[in-house]
């Protein structure tokens, strides 16, 4: 038996906000679990047969989907919603009380959390936590890394000519000619 309804595109707009919403929730889970840059490279850190770039790459096309389908839900629904506001307006506004605590509950945790207010520092400090225990798992030092590839491709690695031997400096154990993705060049 055939399908004679036609294609519902506000259906499916709706389907596409709701879809790449879950899937922001997903990989910025991900992102919020996983280890720092060069951790995530070193550990080859991956769930669900992702590393953290892929994951990056994920949640950043998710999103600019999810802004779009936003964009084309709310054209589709423009008359529903402008009138609602109009009918609102006329009648002032019923939700004053509701209207006040949500913007008072989002101003608070944004200020709270760039002031470092408990609990809202413990999500950051959880996040830093779970950064630290990628961290501590690699136990690869620069000379066990150097060690594992051949002399040839040892030429790339390594520290800056600037950098002094002696010092701890960041450019310690990174990879020259590595991309965003972490791949060669």
């Amino acid at each position: 038996m055939q399908d004679n309804r036609t294609f519902n595109t506000r259906g499916f707009t709706s389907f596409v906000v709701m879809l790449t919403f879950l899937a922001m929730v997903v990989s910025g889970t991900m992102l919020y679990l996983s280890p720092r840059g060069s951790t995530a490279r070193w550990t080859d850190w991956s769930v669900l047969g992702l590393g953290k770039f892929e994951w990056i790459a994920v949640h950043t096309t998710m999103s600019v989907l999810f802004i779009l389908a936003t964009a084309v839900h709310l054209y589709f629904n423009w008359t529903f919603l402008s009138r609602y506001v109009k009918d609102t307006v006329a009648k002032g506004v019923r939700s004053k009380r509701e209207f006040a605590l949500a913007a008072l509950l989002v101003g608070a945790v944004f200020v709270g959390t760039q002031a470092g207010i408990p609990p809202l520092s413990t999500v950051v400090e959880g996040r830093d936590r779970a950064k630290a225990y990628w961290e501590e798992r690699d136990t690869r030092t620069e000379p066990a890394a150097l060690a594992d590839i051949g002399e040839a491709e040892h030429s790339g690695w390594g520290r800056s000519q600037e950098s002094n031997p002696e010092d701890n400096s960041p450019v310690r154990g990174r990879r020259a000619g590595r991309g965003w993705r972490g791949g060669r060049r």
